[in-house]
């Protein structure tokens, strides 16, 4: 879930059983098109940003995730933008 007020965006999810932290991608549009960046790789189940670009949208999806051996998995638990195919 995503809660602006003022300049200050909380994003906040339900923990997901055996993951190891969670990956925070932000992004702007540019031409058209929703441009993502890694924006924050935390354990904890919810984050705050403070953005003081007035008049910009921003976007948000959380993964959750987990390495062994070598190897990582991760899941979409949260998407500010559910229109956006890129993210499936």
């Amino acid at each position: 879930m995503a809660t602006a007020v003022g300049n200050r965006v909380a994003l906040s999810w339900e923990a997901v059983t055996g993951a190891q932290g969670y990956e925070i991608y932000e992004g702007i549009a540019i031409e058209g098109k929703i441009s993502y960046t890694k924006a924050a790789d935390i354990r904890q189940c919810s984050k705050v940003f403070v953005r003081n670009a007035a008049g910009t949208t921003y976007y948000y999806y959380v993964r959750a995730y987990t390495k062994k051996a070598g190897q990582s998995r991760s899941c979409l638990l949260y998407t500010s933008d559910a229109a956006d195919d890129s993210l499936r």
